[in-house]
């Protein structure tokens, strides 16, 4: 954003408006194995294209701790004179999943489409819309090897698959007076929500906090992302 800035005001040169949010061989350098994962508490984002847009399923299993278990050279504890959050992720796993109908308007026998279906990165659905019942069902499967706490939604077309994981959380006794937090979360994407997480997300990467899968097209998103003034 320096630069770009720098280029415009000095050089009087002409640059984007745009600038990008994650640097991707960063991104890159945070490929890992994600083993030994079993057993381990999962939180799982979706994100619905819909049509003609990918539709996203994030498994997340973080490393917490609270920070009233960190303590000061002088044994105080650091949550004394912290505001905000009393847990922080130390580090954290991901893995990504990816969705298209092959009814939408992507030709999936080009590239880059052909070589990731054939990887298995890239799940083709029946039908000329997102098949919500598959990514449902999916999602499930994780919550048979894994400890499925949360699963976030963006509650914009995605209503009723909250109200189907909301209905399926209370009858595996997740969520609620369960564990004291709602199974279902309500992600709205808005720049307000957004603010929060990416920085988290650019301090994890900048230390390697985070390992991922390797997912090419999670690559190939994240060399897309940018961030837009308001």
């Amino acid at each position: 954003a320096a630069t770009a800035n720098f280029m415009q005001k000095h050089l009087d040169m002409w640059v984007g408006t745009h600038s990008k949010a994650i640097n991707v061989e960063q991104w890159k350098a945070c490929k890992g194995p994600c083993e030994a994962l079993a057993g381990r508490d999962c939180f799982t984002a979706i994100d619905l294209g819909w049509v003609n847009d990918f539709a996203a399923v994030a498994h997340l299993f973080p490393e917490i701790e609270s920070l009233a278990d960190l303590h000061d050279s002088d044994g105080t504890s650091e949550e004394t004179n912290t505001r905000g959050a009393r847990t922080k992720i130390k580090r954290a796993k991901l893995i990504t999943r990816f969705y298209l109908p092959e009814g939408g308007k992507r030709d999936m026998t080009k590239e880059p489409f052909a070589t990731w279906i054939k990887q298995g990165h890239l799940i083709v659905t029946p039908g000329n819309s997102t098949d919500i019942g598959r990514i449902f069902r999916d999602v499930l499967v994780m919550d048979k090897v894994h400890n499925l706490r949360q699963i976030t939604i963006d509650p914009s077309g995605a209503r009723q698959m909250g109200q189907d994981f909301t209905a399926y959380g209370e009858a595996c006794g997740k969520g609620g007076k369960t564990t004291g937090a709602e199974f279902v979360f309500e992600f709205w994407q808005t720049p307000r929500n957004y603010n929060e997480p990416c920085k988290e997300l650019d301090s994890m990467l900048a230390d390697k906090r985070l390992e991922h899968d390797g997912n090419p097209i999670m690559t190939w998103m994240m060399g897309n992302m940018v961030y837009v003034a308001n």
